[in-house]
């Protein structure tokens, strides 16, 4: 005879206890540039994304960083190569880094959006997953007479 329900019941969730043992995700929001390279240096922080895109992790590129998601190992490995990279030809770098750590989650990018956007019961303002970060094109700044960004 197999086991009864209140055994198989006790079985269900420390199987499910266990697999969420195992499962440990961190979210990784870091933002790291030169301090003695000019005013712009996106193609610094390009060189940094181009490393964090080979990784294979799952990541989010914002205007002020970048979040990955993975184990605690392969983000701070991935950091440190950013870190050296940059390091090649920077003298001085500033780097702002902070972790997220909650057991047995995965594919918390979405989720945690999405579950804020649930309690206001619409959608914000968020970059589509999968959808990539496109090139902005040139900037400058305005001056007094204009109203909008040119790209001239």
């Amino acid at each position: 005879m197999g086991p009864s329900l209140a055994e198989w019941g006790w079985f269900t969730i420390m199987t499910f206890w266990r697999r969420k043992e195992s499962t440990i995700m961190y979210l990784l929001e870091f933002s790291m540039s030169p301090l003695n390279q000019g005013e712009s240096v996106s193609h610094y922080v390009a060189r940094s994304l181009e490393i964090v895109d080979a990784s294979g992790l799952d990541y989010r590129l914002h205007a002020m960083g970048t979040i990955v998601e993975g184990e605690l190992d392969e983000l701070c490995e991935l950091l440190k190569k950013c870190f050296a990279a940059m390091a090649a030809d920077c003298d001085r770098i500033t780097c702002s880094a902070k972790f997220d750590y909650r057991r047995g989650y995965r594919g918390r990018l979405e989720s945690k959006v999405a579950s804020v956007q649930q309690k206001l019961g619409r959608q914000l303002k968020t970059e589509e997953p999968g959808q990539r970060m496109g090139p902005l094109g040139p900037q400058r700044r305005m001056d007094e007479s204009e109203t909008e960004l040119s790209d001239e």
